[in-house]
């Protein structure tokens, strides 16, 4: 997007460039003396182009219209000051007759050291000013990422952890309302403690330091008892590692209790009423057997079998039904790693 007072800021910078390269020149062709040349007209003669150069450097680099006045800003300054330095050797007879046939030139190279020195510190200036802004921005970020993150860990519904990671240790670096609500710990006494001392209870200790030892795991999943306010009651526990090189983590309970106890309920419930079913149809089968062996009409025996049949088929459908529980609950079990190898060995030698 172009915007003619920037552009035109720029501008000026290689119009001067050019202007004071074009005296520089001539300074050159009136010169003899090679070492002189050097000295008193190529090397401005090189800053001056460098000052359009500087010119394209700072289109090329986007400055806008504040930063392009800084740099003017600067080489004001810096032409400024080169000034007043040559008025001050004029004023205290600094140099001879000779060096006022060359005053043209003096100013030259002066107001050319002087806008180059400007251009410098002024892209200093904006380079400066630009990581300034660009470390309140991201410190501004992070900070608004910081607050929502806080809005969020503290209204998750669940009892949730910040912890680090010391010495084998989960230690409370944080935690949510609704961990102190449901464990019965303010935020002041659990901070600094052990997850561990705080809620794991005294006969599960060596499963929680088992857990401490896959903290580092992504996304661990497992049922635990922790001591809540009320009493021992079972979670789930989500931890979640911040990095896969950083100690700390964040741990979530989700109180799954009264599931656990609906389930118990609809367990044992089943237990019960497949087990007054099995009494029940082996009774009707009795009976239907002995009116099989008693019966000496055809019609009554055919309805018994087909009642002794039916109830059979019952009871098997009773056991399939079993069966298929079982390997419901063996598929939600955590099984321990095996080390097929060494099995195979103990096999064989007991086979030999």
């Amino acid at each position: 997007m172009t915007d003619p007072i920037r552009d035109g800021g720029q501008a000026a910078v290689a119009v001067l460039g050019v202007a004071l390269a074009v005296v520089h020149v001539r300074h050159v062709l009136l010169m003899s003396d090679p070492l002189l040349v050097v000295v008193e007209a190529a090397v401005p003669l090189g800053l001056s182009l460098g000052l359009v150069a500087s010119a394209a450097w700072v289109r090329r680099e986007g400055y806008t219209r504040r930063e392009t006045g800084f740099v003017l800003a600067w080489v004001s300054a810096g032409v400024l000051a080169m000034l007043c330095a040559l008025l001050w050797t004029a004023g205290h007879d600094l140099f001879d007759g000779a060096d006022v046939v060359h005053l043209p030139y003096l100013v030259a190279n002066n107001v050319t050291g002087g806008a180059v020195v400007g251009v410098v510190l002024g892209s200093y200036d904006v380079t400066t000013r630009r990581r300034e802004r660009a470390y309140d921005e991201a410190r501004t970020e992070v900070q608004r990422e910081r607050d929502r993150f806080a809005t969020l860990f503290e209204g998750v519904p669940s009892p949730t952890i910040h912890y680090e990671y010391v010495d084998g240790e989960p230690l409370v670096r944080d935690v949510n309302p609704a961990f102190t609500e449901v464990f019965g710990f303010t935020e002041d006494e659990a901070v600094g403690r052990s997850v561990d001392d705080l809620i794991v209870p005294p006969d599960r200790r060596e499963e929680a330091a088992t857990l401490n030892e896959r903290l580092g795991e992504r996304d661990l999943q497992v049922e635990v008892q922790r001591r809540a306010a009320d009493g021992t009651r079972d979670f789930l526990l989500y931890t979640v590692p911040l990095s896969e090189t950083s100690e700390h983590g964040f741990a979530t309970y989700v109180d799954i209790t009264e599931q656990k106890r609906r389930e118990q309920r609809l367990q044992v419930l089943n237990r019960v009423l497949r087990h007054d079913h099995r009494n029940a149809m082996n009774v009707v089968m009795g009976h239907a057997a002995d009116i099989v062996e008693a019966s000496t009409e055809p019609g009554t025996g055919a309805h018994a079998e087909a009642i002794r049949s039916r109830s059979e088929d019952l009871l098997e459908r009773s056991r399939k039904a079993r069966s298929v529980e079982r390997a419901l609950g063996e598929e939600t079990r955590e099984r321990p790693a095996v080390d097929v190898a060494a099995l195979v060995r103990r096999r064989a030698a007991a086979l030999a």
